[in-house]
Parts: structure tokens; sequence; C-alpha cells
């Protein structure tokens, strides 16, 4: 059982939960995607889900949980109020990415965050208490990343590249082993 919608125009929303069970999962292109209710994706199952002109907005009620990857894309902008566990995540925009609300992106492998965005639109925040087995952060033409954590894990490597580099923590900030951090303007870690 699987879900694909392929390359439309306007809006997709899913306001009903998606459950499938096959390897092919969930994959949904379409101009703008809004999920306002849970995916799952079982036995192997991937989810990728592709705003290929606008945005795409996870609802605090849109988790998505999967035993694959999990890939979401939207041309002008992520936000996410709603929670992924993966075994891998790869988010890329041509805006901003932006984690809202007290929802965790847990992922046991790479997850994967990247902005083309310019300026302020390059911007990557992510919130509080997310777990990945190894985390790798680009901001290509924008100027800052921002990670608010308070109770965040990294299990392995970590790879930041960006223009400027903030970290504000509620807690203690430790360098793990297999961390590289590139900034090219400043760097804050507070």
């Amino acid at each position: 059982l699987s879900l694909k919608q392929d390359d439309g125009t306007g809006t997709t929303t899913l306001n009903g939960a998606v459950n499938t069970s096959g390897a092919a999962g969930v994959n949904v292109v379409n101009e703008t995607l809004a999920v306002n209710a849970g995916i799952t994706a079982t036995a192997g199952g991937t989810v990728m889900l592709n705003a290929d002109t606008a945005t795409l907005a996870l609802a605090a009620a849109g988790d998505i949980t999967a035993d694959g990857a999990v890939s979401l894309t939207g041309a002008a902008g992520i936000s996410t109020a709603g929670g992924v566990s993966a075994g891998g995540l790869q988010m890329s925009s041509g805006g901003a990415i932006n984690q809202t609300g007290d929802k965790t992106i847990k992922v046991s492998g790479l997850a994967e965050f990247t902005s083309e965005g310019a300026g302020p639109n390059g911007k990557i925040t992510l919130g509080n208490a997310n777990k990945f087995g190894s985390l790798k952060l680009t901001s290509a033409k924008g100027d800052r990343l921002t990670i608010n954590e308070a109770d965040s894990t990294l299990f392995d490597a970590v790879a930041i590249d960006s223009g400027a580099f903030t970290v504000s923590s509620g807690g203690d900030i430790t360098q793990v082993a297999n961390t590289s951090i590139t900034v090219e303007k400043t760097a804050d870690f507070t």
C-alpha cells in the first residue's frame, strides 16, 4: 500500500491520516503542500513531500513516522510544527527552514538541512530536544543558522557550513567527536 501524487498545480492538503505499508510509502509533489494529519510509512516505507513551487507546512498534528528515509522539500520555505521520526531525513528549501512548537525530530541516521535562501530567507531554525544520528546543516547563501536546543543529542558526526552560526542552549554546549564547523562570518555559542 502506498500513496503517490505526480506534480500538479495548486495546493495538496492532507487532512486525514495517511498510513502505508510498502517500500514506496508516500510520494507527493505539488506546488504547495499542507500536512494537517499524521503520516506513517511502515515496512521500510519512505516519505517524500515536495512543494516544488511554494511552501511545505506540517501542522502540529502532521507528525511523520517512517521506517525509511524522509525527504521534505519546499521551494519557498518549510515550516514544521509536527514531529518527524525516521531512519534518515533530508530537508531542502529555497527559503527558510523553521521548526516551531514542541514536537521533536528524531533521526537514527543522517539528518541534513539545506537552505538556498539569501539573508533571513536562508535561516535554518531548529527547536528543542531533537535527536540525530548525525547532523549536517548547510546555509548555502544565507547568513545564519540558529539552533535553540535545551536537550538535544547528537550521536555521531556533525558538519555545519554557514556564513554565521548561533547556538543557544539551556545547558552545556558540547562538541562531539567528528565535528566540523566552518563559519565564514561570526560564530556565537551561548
